[in-house]
């Protein structure tokens, strides 16, 4: 009943809904859902799916899936990508399609620059029936079902060499209302632009370890900045491990394994430390992800790191 009621207070009306595009632990590793000019920059034909269960055990908690597949064409100076996301939180359900354009250009030796483009469609459904009211007479709170449909517009710059990445983006700063079926979403159900601003550097730790620093910065409208720090390990490019801090939030680790040339499996567990965090029993991330590049897998010396 606790879990319903704190459930309740998260869904009840207020003049806006904060953070509405999905957060990942593992975000690095599916940068061109928050900056679209990261498409085609792993130069290879990437196929990501991730799946997010977050605030396990509690009632209604939300649950996330994305797929995403992007590739460098035109001699790696175009890199074109599509992504579809599905995100349920109670009685609100949002899915979200998108495709991605990124042009670069090499701006010294090592690094490129790249503006990145996206267009795309997101969908809200919210069954107000499926709430439980602690007080089942109160007539103020709406009934029924609602469903809004909107065209979202973003973009987003991307700074890379090999062992340096810098990213400003924002994926969804202009948002067409193409349809409403009743209302009464209301004025605190608009669609709110997201910004990020995100840069990792990976540095070689011997023969076989690399280790990368990484952070992202996110910035909502009338919310707190909030901001998430990250140290991951690679050993002999099969494995990688680290641990994430999102600050005033939660803990999480990360495993990584290759246990092929060119496919990885990934693993997070997140715990929270806010208050929310005695009443669930923490959150499950698992991805997976190819890297179909066109060379022969023995020519690859070293797996891109971001």
């Amino acid at each position: 009943m606790i879990c319903m009621t704190l459930l309740l207070l998260l869904l009840t009306p207020t003049r806006s809904i904060a953070q509405q595009d999905p957060g990942f632990t593992q975000y690095m590793y599916n940068t061109m859902l928050i900056n679209p000019a990261y498409t085609g920059s792993r130069d290879a034909l990437n196929l990501l799916f991730m799946n997010r269960n977050q605030w396990v055990g509690f009632e209604g908690a939300p649950t996330t899936q994305s797929f995403a597949l992007h590739s460098p064409v035109f001699r790696n100076y175009v890199g074109l990508g599509l992504s579809y996301s599905r995100d349920q939180i109670g009685p609100m359900n949002n899915e979200a399609g998108a495709a991605y354009y990124a042009f670069r250009f090499r701006v010294h030796r090592t690094g490129f620059l790249a503006l990145g483009l996206k267009t795309g469609f997101e969908s809200w459904f919210f069954d107000h029936n499926a709430l439980n009211p602690l007080n089942p007479d109160n007539t103020t709170y709406p009934s029924g079902q609602d469903r809004r449909t909107f065209i979202s517009f973003g973009t987003g710059i991307f700074y890379h060499t090999q062992s340096f990445y810098l990213g400003l983006s924002s994926p969804d700063f202009h948002n067409l209302l193409l349809d409403e079926d009743s209302g009464s979403l209301g004025e605190q159900h608009q669609k709110t632009e997201h910004y990020y601003l995100t840069s990792g550097y990976v540095a070689n730790a011997g023969p076989s370890w690399m280790i990368k620093p990484s952070f992202l910065v996110r910035y909502v409208p009338d919310t707190p900045v909030s901001a998430d720090v990250n140290l991951n390990v690679m050993y002999a490019g099969t494995i990688v491990t680290g641990v994430s801090h999102r600050l005033g939030d939660s803990f999480g680790f990360m495993l990584h394994l290759r246990p092929f040339s060119q496919f990885w499996v990934g693993y997070a567990y997140d715990f929270g430390i806010s208050g929310l965090a005695q009443h669930n029993r923490g959150t499950h991330e698992v991805m997976i992800y190819f890297d179909l590049n066109r060379r022969k897998p023995e020519t690859i010396i070293s797996p891109r790191f971001f």
